[in-house]
C-alpha cells in the first residue's frame, strides 16, 4: 500500500536514531550491568550519554538538549533515585557540546573521544552537585573520585567506537 503524496513521512535519521537509542538502552541495562559490575557507584561507560554528545555535536545545541532530556527522563524512569537528576545532567551536556561542537573541528575520531571525555565530567558535576542538594548525598566518597578519573576515559574511548559505528550505519550523515 503506498502513501498519499502528502501524508507525513517520518525521517529515515528519526527511525535510525529511535532504533539505535534502544539497542544503547538495552545494552546499558542489561550487558554494561554485567561487564562492569551492579554497583552504581563504580565507574562504567554511559552509552546513552554518548548518544546525546553525537547528536550534539551533529545536529547543535538546542537537538543536543533535548535529546538529553528526553533520554535522561527515559533512564530516570528505568531507575531508582531522583526522578529529573539524568534528564537535567544529560540535557546540560547535550548542550554544552552542540555549542562547543560549532567552533571546534568534530570530524576526527580523536576530536570526539576528547569532547565526550569533558563531556563526561560535566554531567557528573551536574549529578553530584544535584545528588548532594536533594540526596544529601556525600560529595568526597572514593567511588566518586574513581567515577571524575574512569568515567570520562571509559567514554571517550566508548565515543571513538560507537563514532565509527553511526558512521558505518549513516546516523551521523545530515538529515
Amino acid at each position: 500500500m503506498a502513501l498519499a503524496p502528502d501524508s507525513p513521512r517520518i525521517p529515515r535519521q528519526a527511525l535510525l536514531g529511535t532504533g539505535i537509542l534502544l539497542l544503547l538502552l538495552l545494552l546499558q541495562s542489561a550487558v554494561v550491568p554485567r561487564v562492569f559490575g551492579a554497583d552504581p557507584d563504580y565507574p562504567r561507560p554511559d552509552l546513552l550519554l554518548v548518544f546525546v554528545l553525537y547528536v550534539g555535536v551533529f545536529r547543535g545545541g538546542e537537538a543536543g538538549a533535548t535529546s538529553g532530556f528526553w533520554v535522561g527522563l527515559l533512564q530516570d524512569a528505568l531507575s531508582v533515585g531522583l526522578f529529573g537528576k539524568s534528564a537535567f545532567a544529560k540535557c546540560v551536556a547535550g548542550f554544552a557540546v552542540g555549542g562547543l561542537s560549532s567552533s571546534l573541528f568534530v570530524e576526527a575520531l580523536a576530536a570526539q573521544a576528547a569532547i565526550a571525555a569533558g563531556a563526561t565530567l560535566l554531567h557528573n558535576v551536574a549529578l553530584l552537585t544535584l545528588g548532594a542538594v536533594f540526596e544529601h548525598q556525600g560529595v568526597f566518597r572514593l567511588a566518586v573520585l574513581a567515577q571524575f578519573f574512569v568515567e570520562p576515559v571509559l567514554n571517550g574511548l566508548l565515543a571513538a567506537v560507537l563514532g565509527f559505528f553511526f558512521r558505518a550505519v549513516g546516523f551521523l550523515r545530515e538529515p
